[in-house]
C-alpha cells in the first residue's frame, strides 16, 4: 500500500466505536481516548485489496464494519481462503510485532471501514497494557485452533463437505433463538475458501435448501438442522443420508 492509499488524517473514530472492538473492550475511557487520538479510518469497496501480501506492516488494522476475507495462493497462482474477518476483529498484527511483511492479502468481500493504528502508537499500546497482552495471548491460541479447523477442512476429500464446513463454522444464534447464518459471504468467497468452484458452492447450497438444512430469509440463512449441517461438514454423511437416517 502507496503511502498515498494509507489513511488520511482527518478520519477521527469515536470511544464507542473502539469500545466494540475485541482486542480494545476491556479499556477505560481514558486509554480509550488516547488510541481514539490516533486511529484514522478508510472506506473500502467490495473486492478492494485492503492488504496486499509482501508489502511492510505499518499499522495494527480493526474492522469497523463489513467483512473483509484473507487469502492466499497456491503454487498454480489460485486463491486460496483463509478465513474472514469480522466487524470487532484485528489483524496486521504479526507484522506490527516481527516487523516482517504481511504475509497473507486481505480483500474486501462487502463494502468496509477499517481503522489504522500507526506502528509507532500500536508499538507503545501493546507494551504498556497487561490487558492486552493476555488477551492477545488468548486470541492467539484461538488463531492456532482456527488454523487447524482450517486445513482439516481443506482436508476432507469431499468439495462438498468443505463447503458446509465453511457454512457450518459461520453459524450463529440470534437473539430469538433461532440458529442463522448471518450476512452470508458471496458464492466467490465461499468457493475461494473451500478452495472449489462457484458453480460447485451454488449447486451445494441448493442442495441444503432442497433438503430443508437451510432456508433464506432476509439477507440471512436459517439453519433448520444443525446437526445434519454438522455431520455433513465432516464428511461423514451426505444430506440425502443424514436425513433419511433422521426419519428411521
Amino acid at each position: 500500500m502507496s503511502d498515498n492509499d494509507r489513511p488520511k488524517p482527518k478520519n477521527r473514530v469515536s470511544i464507542d466505536i473502539l469500545r466494540r472492538q475485541r482486542l480494545l473492550s476491556s479499556l477505560d475511557e481514558n486509554a480509550l481516548r488516547a488510541i481514539a487520538a490516533h486511529v484514522r479510518t478508510r472506506q473500502f469497496k467490495r473486492r478492494d485489496m485492503v492488504i496486499h501480501r509482501g508489502e511492510p506492516g505499518f499499522a495494527l488494522m480493526f474492522l469497523f464494519s463489513g467483512r473483509l476475507q484473507q487469502i492466499s495462493l497456491n503454487e498454480d497462482g489460485r486463491e486460496i481462503g483463509l478465513g474472514f474477518i469480522e466487524p470487532g476483529d484485528y489483524f496486521g498484527l504479526t507484522s506490527i510485532i516481527d516487523g516482517h511483511p504481511q504475509t497473507n492479502s486481505v480483500v474486501a468481500i462487502s463494502d468496509a471501514l477499517v481503522g489504522y493504528l500507526d506502528r509507532e502508537h500500536a508499538e507503545r499500546f501493546l507494551l504498556r497494557s497487561v490487558e492486552v497482552t493476555y488477551l492477545l495471548l488468548c486470541q492467539l491460541c484461538e488463531s492456532i485452533r482456527q488454523g487447524f479447523d482450517d486445513r482439516s477442512r481443506l482436508g476432507v476429500t469431499s468439495s462438498r463437505a468443505r463447503i458446509y464446513a465453511v457454512l457450518s463454522s459461520m453459524t450463529t444464534v440470534s437473539h430469538d433463538g433461532m440458529v442463522t447464518i448471518e450476512r452470508p459471504p458471496s458464492q466467490r468467497a465461499i468457493a475461494i475458501t473451500a478452495n472449489v468452484s462457484r458453480e460447485t458452492v451454488s449447486r451445494a447450497i441448493n442442495v441444503l435448501i432442497e433438503n430443508r438444512i437451510i432456508r433464506k430469509d432476509r439477507g440471512r440463512y436459517l439453519v433448520l438442522d444443525e446437526q445434519a449441517l454438522h455431520r455433513a461438514a465432516l464428511g461423514e454423511v451426505a444430506f440425502g443420508e443424514a436425513r433419511s437416517e433422521e426419519s428411521r
